[in-house]
């Protein structure tokens, strides 16, 4: 399971906010060349779900979720605004 911080939710939620109108889309963490990036999406079957503030922030598929497992998402602050960033391995 990857581990998501209050902070990094709450970033979540904002993203979700600004990009879709729909209730029942959340973000979904997806696997590209350069690593792992969002996208809005809907949840499916079998992803481990991330709620913040009782509505669902993101999703994560079964193969992405155990091949992060123990990984920390959490939002730092840069000049440009909130970022996340994804951790592996204890903190």
């Amino acid at each position: 399971m990857i581990n998501v911080t209050d902070g990094a939710a709450a970033v979540l939620l904002e993203r979700l906010q600004s990009s879709s109108s729909e209730e029942s889309e959340v973000l979904r963490l997806v696997e590209g060349a350069g690593g792992v990036g969002l996208s809005v999406d809907q949840e499916r079957e079998g992803d481990q779900v991330v709620e913040h503030e009782n509505r669902k922030v993101l999703v994560i598929e079964p193969d992405i979720s155990s091949a992060l497992d123990g990984a920390t998402i959490d939002a730092a602050e840069t000049p440009e605004g909130q970022q996340l960033t994804l951790r592996r391995g204890p903190e």
